[in-house]
């Protein structure tokens, strides 16, 4: 094989098989966050919500009362996990024990307390 011929096969490789191997990782991350986030259930413990959606695109701090839909506040949040995604983001609060506090689903900046039609 000539140094030519090497030139061309390792930047074909580049071109070709690295992004196709990061596009492909990408995608099997973005269903485990589909996948998991209906699993998720209030009370939790923290380790359960990794398990099902893996590592966190984020983690945040935080020290304010999270309110459901009605507005009762529910508790104080301690950290919120974000998962992301192209037009997609799921996040996590948790209480300062460590459990689920509520969970959020956006799709395309439109807010939702819902995970993703899986269709």
């Amino acid at each position: 094989m000539t140094k030519t011929h090497k030139i061309v096969a390792i930047t074909v490789f580049t071109l070709i098989v690295v992004p196709s191997i990061w596009i492909g990782s990408c995608a099997v991350r973005f269903k485990q966050y589909r996948t998991g986030f209906p699993k998720i259930e209030v009370g939790q413990p923290q380790q359960t919500a990794i398990n099902l959606m893996g590592n966190a695109s984020e983690v945040r701090n935080c020290n304010f009362p999270v309110y459901d839909r009605d507005r009762n506040n529910i508790g104080d949040c301690s950290s919120i996990f974000s998962y992301k995604a192209p037009y997609e983001q799921w996040a996590i609060a948790f209480d300062r024990n460590g459990n689920v506090l509520e969970k959020y689903y956006w799709f395309l900046g439109e807010y939702g307390n819902r995970p993703p039609d899986l269709d």
